[in-house]
Protein backbone atom coordinates (compact mmCIF):
# COMPACT_ATOMS: atom_id res chain seq x y z
CA UNK A 1 0.00 0.00 0.00
CA UNK A 2 0.99 3.25 -0.51
CA UNK A 3 -0.25 6.73 1.26
CA UNK A 4 0.05 10.42 0.67
CA UNK A 5 0.12 12.39 3.83
CA UNK A 6 -0.52 16.07 4.24
CA UNK A 7 1.09 16.34 0.79
CA UNK A 8 2.27 19.53 -0.83
CA UNK A 9 4.58 20.19 -3.77
CA UNK A 10 5.89 23.71 -5.09
CA UNK A 11 8.26 24.37 -7.55
CA UNK A 12 11.42 25.89 -7.25
CA UNK A 13 10.63 28.46 -9.78
CA UNK A 14 7.75 29.41 -7.80
CA UNK A 15 4.79 29.65 -10.44
CA UNK A 16 1.11 29.35 -9.85
CA UNK A 17 1.59 25.76 -9.88
CA UNK A 18 1.41 23.96 -6.49
CA UNK A 19 -0.32 20.42 -6.05
CA UNK A 20 -1.73 19.51 -2.46
CA UNK A 21 -3.32 16.53 -1.47
CA UNK A 22 -4.42 15.93 2.44
CA UNK A 23 -4.49 12.02 2.28
CA UNK A 24 -4.93 9.64 0.15
CA UNK A 25 -4.05 5.85 0.01
CA UNK A 26 -4.56 2.58 -2.73
CA UNK A 27 -3.76 -0.43 -1.53
CA UNK A 28 -2.14 -1.07 -5.37
CA UNK A 29 -4.71 -4.28 -6.23
CA UNK A 30 -5.36 -3.60 -9.80
CA UNK A 31 -5.44 -0.37 -12.11
CA UNK A 32 -5.42 3.04 -10.68
CA UNK A 33 -6.08 5.82 -13.26
CA UNK A 34 -4.88 8.98 -12.89
CA UNK A 35 -6.92 11.81 -14.46
CA UNK A 36 -6.38 15.26 -15.28
CA UNK A 37 -5.63 17.95 -17.98
CA UNK A 38 -2.43 19.01 -18.51
CA UNK A 39 -0.50 20.56 -15.91
CA UNK A 40 -2.76 19.29 -13.41
CA UNK A 41 -0.50 17.86 -10.83
CA UNK A 42 -0.57 13.80 -12.53
CA UNK A 43 3.21 13.67 -13.22
CA UNK A 44 4.40 16.04 -10.89
CA UNK A 45 2.53 13.69 -8.07
CA UNK A 46 3.82 10.13 -9.66
CA UNK A 47 7.39 11.60 -9.50
CA UNK A 48 6.28 12.04 -5.73
CA UNK A 49 4.98 8.51 -5.36
CA UNK A 50 8.39 6.98 -6.97
CA UNK A 51 10.29 9.01 -4.43
CA UNK A 52 12.14 10.72 -7.49
CA UNK A 53 10.64 14.19 -5.87
CA UNK A 54 10.81 15.56 -2.30
CA UNK A 55 8.05 16.71 -0.97
CA UNK A 56 8.04 20.56 0.13
CA UNK A 57 5.59 19.25 3.35
CA UNK A 58 4.35 16.08 3.81
CA UNK A 59 5.26 12.55 3.16
CA UNK A 60 4.65 9.84 0.66
CA UNK A 61 5.14 6.10 2.18
CA UNK A 62 5.25 2.53 0.17
CA UNK A 63 5.07 -0.31 3.17
CA UNK A 64 5.93 2.06 5.75
CA UNK A 65 8.76 3.95 4.06
CA UNK A 66 9.65 7.24 2.83
CA UNK A 67 10.02 7.15 -1.06
CA UNK A 68 12.09 10.02 -1.12
CA UNK A 69 14.49 8.83 1.85
CA UNK A 70 13.95 5.27 1.39
CA UNK A 71 14.70 5.68 -2.20
CA UNK A 72 16.76 2.85 -2.39
CA UNK A 73 14.50 0.51 -0.58
CA UNK A 74 11.41 1.19 -2.79
CA UNK A 75 12.92 2.30 -6.67
CA UNK A 76 12.71 -1.82 -7.94
CA UNK A 77 9.45 -2.23 -6.09
CA UNK A 78 7.75 1.22 -7.43
CA UNK A 79 9.73 1.66 -10.81
CA UNK A 80 8.21 4.92 -12.83
CA UNK A 81 8.04 4.44 -16.44
CA UNK A 82 7.90 8.56 -18.63
CA UNK A 83 9.16 9.42 -21.42
CA UNK A 84 10.09 12.71 -19.44
CA UNK A 85 13.03 9.32 -18.25
CA UNK A 86 14.54 8.05 -21.57
CA UNK A 87 16.50 5.79 -21.99
CA UNK A 88 20.32 6.65 -23.17
CA UNK A 89 20.28 5.98 -27.01
CA UNK A 90 23.69 5.07 -27.37
CA UNK A 91 22.94 2.16 -25.61
CA UNK A 92 21.61 -1.63 -26.40
CA UNK A 93 19.00 -3.12 -25.01
CA UNK A 94 20.72 -5.79 -23.98
CA UNK A 95 22.98 -3.76 -21.77
CA UNK A 96 19.83 -2.65 -19.93
CA UNK A 97 19.08 -5.66 -19.24
CA UNK A 98 22.06 -7.02 -17.88
CA UNK A 99 22.46 -3.16 -16.15
CA UNK A 100 19.29 -3.51 -14.40
CA UNK A 101 19.40 -7.60 -13.63
CA UNK A 102 22.26 -7.07 -11.86
CA UNK A 103 21.10 -4.50 -9.42
CA UNK A 104 18.00 -5.32 -9.00
CA UNK A 105 16.99 -7.60 -5.58
CA UNK A 106 14.68 -10.06 -7.75
CA UNK A 107 14.60 -10.90 -11.43
CA UNK A 108 12.22 -12.54 -13.58
CA UNK A 109 14.47 -14.86 -15.81
CA UNK A 110 11.55 -16.49 -17.27
CA UNK A 111 9.53 -13.58 -18.18
CA UNK A 112 12.56 -11.39 -19.28
CA UNK A 113 12.64 -14.42 -22.02
CA UNK A 114 9.19 -14.27 -22.28
CA UNK A 115 8.97 -10.42 -23.48
CA UNK A 116 12.13 -10.33 -25.49
CA UNK A 117 10.48 -12.63 -27.71
CA UNK A 118 6.28 -11.86 -27.38
CA UNK A 119 8.20 -7.87 -27.73
CA UNK A 120 10.22 -8.90 -30.66
CA UNK A 121 12.72 -6.65 -29.11
CA UNK A 122 15.86 -6.04 -31.00
CA UNK A 123 18.24 -6.10 -28.04
CA UNK A 124 21.44 -5.76 -30.22
CA UNK A 125 20.70 -2.77 -31.73
CA UNK A 126 20.75 1.44 -30.02
CA UNK A 127 18.14 2.81 -28.27
CA UNK A 128 17.70 5.36 -30.45
CA UNK A 129 17.13 3.67 -33.36
CA UNK A 130 14.59 1.79 -31.85
CA UNK A 131 10.79 3.21 -32.63
CA UNK A 132 8.77 4.63 -29.64
CA UNK A 133 7.08 1.47 -29.41
CA UNK A 134 9.76 -0.57 -29.27
CA UNK A 135 11.36 1.86 -26.43
CA UNK A 136 8.03 1.69 -24.38
CA UNK A 137 8.45 -2.24 -24.69
CA UNK A 138 11.88 -2.05 -23.50
CA UNK A 139 10.91 0.36 -20.46
CA UNK A 140 7.82 -2.41 -19.88
CA UNK A 141 10.08 -5.49 -20.18
CA UNK A 142 13.06 -3.94 -17.49
CA UNK A 143 10.32 -2.46 -15.02
CA UNK A 144 8.20 -5.56 -14.94
CA UNK A 145 11.53 -8.26 -14.49
CA UNK A 146 12.55 -6.75 -11.86
CA UNK A 147 9.27 -7.43 -9.80
CA UNK A 148 7.44 -4.76 -8.74
CA UNK A 149 4.84 -4.66 -6.57
CA UNK A 150 3.04 -1.34 -7.95
CA UNK A 151 4.33 -0.33 -11.62
CA UNK A 152 3.96 3.76 -12.50
CA UNK A 153 3.08 4.38 -16.04
CA UNK A 154 3.14 8.28 -16.87
CA UNK A 155 1.68 8.65 -20.15
CA UNK A 156 3.68 6.24 -22.07
CA UNK A 157 0.61 4.63 -24.30
CA UNK A 158 -1.04 7.53 -25.77
CA UNK A 159 0.69 7.58 -29.41
CA UNK A 160 1.88 3.91 -30.02
CA UNK A 161 1.22 2.12 -32.96
CA UNK A 162 -1.49 -0.11 -32.62
CA UNK A 163 0.53 -3.28 -32.49
CA UNK A 164 2.75 -2.19 -29.49
CA UNK A 165 -0.35 -0.72 -27.83
CA UNK A 166 -2.24 -4.29 -28.12
CA UNK A 167 1.22 -6.55 -26.61
CA UNK A 168 1.72 -3.49 -24.15
CA UNK A 169 -2.03 -3.65 -22.90
CA UNK A 170 -2.34 -7.20 -23.03
CA UNK A 171 0.37 -8.21 -21.65
CA UNK A 172 -0.37 -5.75 -17.97
CA UNK A 173 -3.46 -6.68 -17.95
CA UNK A 174 -2.77 -10.39 -17.73
CA UNK A 175 -0.40 -9.44 -14.63
CA UNK A 176 -3.02 -7.33 -13.02
CA UNK A 177 -5.54 -9.94 -13.75
CA UNK A 178 -2.66 -12.61 -11.69
CA UNK A 179 -2.14 -10.14 -9.37
CA UNK A 180 1.50 -10.23 -10.43
CA UNK A 181 1.69 -6.41 -9.61
CA UNK A 182 -0.58 -3.21 -9.75
CA UNK A 183 -0.60 -0.53 -11.95
CA UNK A 184 -1.06 3.68 -11.23
CA UNK A 185 -1.27 4.96 -14.92
CA UNK A 186 -1.54 8.41 -15.99
CA UNK A 187 -3.45 8.63 -18.99
CA UNK A 188 -6.43 10.90 -20.46
CA UNK A 189 -7.87 8.32 -22.87
CA UNK A 190 -10.71 7.68 -21.89
CA UNK A 191 -11.58 4.71 -23.98
CA UNK A 192 -8.92 2.43 -22.20
CA UNK A 193 -9.36 4.17 -19.04
CA UNK A 194 -13.20 2.63 -19.34
CA UNK A 195 -11.59 -0.84 -20.70
CA UNK A 196 -8.71 -1.52 -18.07
CA UNK A 197 -8.60 0.89 -15.16
CA UNK A 198 -10.70 -0.32 -11.74
CA UNK A 199 -9.61 2.59 -9.57
CA UNK A 200 -9.52 6.48 -10.97
CA UNK A 201 -8.35 9.43 -9.05
CA UNK A 202 -8.88 12.74 -10.83
CA UNK A 203 -6.53 16.26 -10.38
CA UNK A 204 -7.72 19.25 -10.94
CA UNK A 205 -5.22 22.56 -10.54
CA UNK A 206 -3.03 20.42 -8.06
CA UNK A 207 -6.13 19.27 -6.18
CA UNK A 208 -7.65 15.44 -5.64
CA UNK A 209 -11.01 16.06 -6.47
CA UNK A 210 -11.77 12.26 -6.34
CA UNK A 211 -11.06 8.86 -5.88
CA UNK A 212 -12.66 5.94 -6.02
CA UNK A 213 -13.44 2.72 -7.88
CA UNK A 214 -14.22 3.41 -11.62
CA UNK A 215 -17.37 1.51 -10.75
CA UNK A 216 -18.41 3.54 -7.74
CA UNK A 217 -17.39 6.55 -9.78
CA UNK A 218 -19.44 5.99 -12.94
CA UNK A 219 -22.46 5.05 -10.41
CA UNK A 220 -22.25 8.45 -8.32
CA UNK A 221 -22.03 10.72 -11.60
CA UNK A 222 -25.44 10.55 -13.42
CA UNK A 223 -27.57 12.41 -16.32
CA UNK A 224 -31.06 12.38 -15.99
CA UNK A 225 -34.19 13.49 -17.51
CA UNK A 226 -36.73 15.17 -14.52
CA UNK A 227 -40.48 15.14 -15.70
CA UNK A 228 -43.56 16.65 -13.18
CA UNK A 229 -45.88 14.53 -12.82
CA UNK A 230 -48.44 17.00 -12.75
CA UNK A 231 -48.74 20.19 -14.65
CA UNK A 232 -50.40 21.92 -11.47
CA UNK A 233 -47.56 21.00 -9.27
CA UNK A 234 -45.32 23.41 -8.47
CA UNK A 235 -41.87 21.89 -7.94
CA UNK A 236 -39.54 23.18 -5.52
CA UNK A 237 -35.92 21.56 -6.47
CA UNK A 238 -33.82 24.06 -4.38
CA UNK A 239 -32.33 20.75 -2.64
CA UNK A 240 -30.00 20.78 -5.82
CA UNK A 241 -28.53 23.96 -5.98
CA UNK A 242 -24.87 23.71 -6.99
CA UNK A 243 -25.89 20.85 -9.11
CA UNK A 244 -25.65 21.25 -12.53
CA UNK A 245 -29.50 21.68 -13.18
CA UNK A 246 -32.04 22.94 -16.28
CA UNK A 247 -35.45 22.96 -14.96
CA UNK A 248 -38.36 24.62 -16.90
CA UNK A 249 -41.34 23.93 -14.22
CA UNK A 250 -41.84 20.73 -15.79
CA UNK A 251 -38.81 19.16 -17.85
CA UNK A 252 -35.12 19.39 -16.98
CA UNK A 253 -32.15 18.19 -17.52
CA UNK A 254 -29.81 17.37 -14.18
CA UNK A 255 -26.15 16.45 -13.85
CA UNK A 256 -25.40 14.99 -10.67
CA UNK A 257 -21.92 14.22 -8.78
CA UNK A 258 -23.68 12.75 -6.08
CA UNK A 259 -26.69 10.24 -7.31
CA UNK A 260 -28.23 7.95 -4.23
CA UNK A 261 -31.27 6.26 -3.64
CA UNK A 262 -31.84 9.39 -1.29
CA UNK A 263 -31.84 11.79 -3.91
CA UNK A 264 -34.02 9.91 -5.84
CA UNK A 265 -36.59 9.59 -2.98
CA UNK A 266 -36.35 13.60 -2.82
CA UNK A 267 -37.20 13.98 -6.24
CA UNK A 268 -40.04 11.50 -6.52
CA UNK A 269 -41.35 12.98 -3.33
CA UNK A 270 -41.29 16.29 -4.81
CA UNK A 271 -43.32 14.98 -7.71
CA UNK A 272 -39.94 14.26 -10.23
CA UNK A 273 -40.28 11.03 -12.15
CA UNK A 274 -36.71 10.76 -13.21
CA UNK A 275 -34.70 8.49 -16.00
CA UNK A 276 -31.35 8.01 -16.35
CA UNK A 277 -29.42 8.85 -19.36
CA UNK A 278 -26.40 7.57 -21.41
CA UNK A 279 -23.22 9.31 -19.52
CA UNK A 280 -20.05 8.59 -20.75
CA UNK A 281 -16.68 8.28 -18.86
CA UNK A 282 -15.31 11.10 -21.09
CA UNK A 283 -18.60 13.66 -20.50
CA UNK A 284 -18.40 12.99 -16.73
CA UNK A 285 -14.69 13.89 -16.58
CA UNK A 286 -15.24 17.22 -18.83
CA UNK A 287 -16.92 18.19 -15.33
CA UNK A 288 -14.25 18.48 -13.77
CA UNK A 289 -12.52 20.76 -15.97
CA UNK A 290 -10.46 17.73 -17.51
Amino acid sequence: MFRVHQLTYIPSDKGSFRLEIPEFTWDGRGVLALVGSNGSGKSTLMSLIAGLKKPTTGTCTFAGYNTFFSYDKVKFNLPLISWDIPLSPQLKPKSYLKLVRDLASKWNHELENRLLDEFSIPTDQNIGSLSRGEQAKVKILLASCSSPEILLIDELTSDLDTDSRKKIFNFLDEQVFSETFGIIWASNVMTDVEKYATHIAVLNKGKLVASETLDDFKVRHQKIALHSISPERKIDLSFLRGEKLSWDGQNGLLSTKEFSKDLEKKLLAEGVTLSLLPYSLAEIINEYGV
